[in-house]
């Protein structure tokens, strides 16, 4: 198989003080590096190197450890993970049998099993695999595509700039996974990251 992951990291982090949250360390380690290294060991677990590009700022990719990744840019800048999405897909080549991850880049607990439950879902179902949060709403942005209906969905778009994530999710059925809350938190503020910490 080949696993692909395309982690956005092209937010303003307005709400998190203009700190860049992929940066920020929790038990000396970037998010941005826990996402990383859960990806890669997900791809280990399935005897795979995964392909990681990085959409949206490379500020904390050259402390990066345990995997290659490559970075791009959504156009314009601060166009939304839409966008960002639209050029992590763009700069991969094309492999329509591949698994996509979709990852925000400010989710602090994401795991290796987490990802591994994602993948085997759309696998196994041949579509777009999200958790479900507790308000009930799919996480798009932790998220394990086929490549080639993920393509599909971008290509029927008019515009990818400045428009919700939720736009490739129209007319698709969802593989709906059972994750733990906490696994699937992303942080928008300080008090989120402490709130989560906290629970562990």
């Amino acid at each position: 198989m080949v696993l692909r992951a395309i982690v956005l990291t092209g937010g303003r982090s307005s709400r998190f003080g203009g700190r860049h949250k992929p940066a920020v360390q929790i038990d000396g380690e970037s998010i941005l590096q826990r996402i990383v290294s859960a990806v890669a060991g997900a791809g280990a677990a399935l005897g795979v190197s995964p392909e990681i590009v990085i959409a949206g700022s490379g500020v904390g990719v050259s402390e990066l450890t345990g995997a290659e990744v490559a970075v791009v840019r959504e156009e314009p800048p601060f166009s939304g993970p839409l966008a960002g999405i639209a050029a992590g897909v763009a700069h991969l080549p094309v492999d329509a049998d591949a698994t996509v991850l979709v990852l925000a880049g400010d989710l602090p607990f994401v795991t290796e099993d987490s990802l591994l439950q994602l993948v085997e879902s759309s696998e196994r179902r041949g579509t777009v695999a999200v958790p479900i949060d507790a308000a009930g709403y799919p996480q798009v942005l932790f998220a394990a595509w086929p490549e080639g209906l993920l393509r599909a969905r971008l290509g029927a778009l008019d515009s990818v700039e400045n428009q919700p994530v939720r736009r490739l999710l129209r007319g698709v059925e969802l593989a709906e996974v059972t994750l733990g809350e906490r696994l699937i938190a992303d942080v928008d503020t300080p008090e989120d990251l402490e709130r989560w910490q906290r629970s562990r």
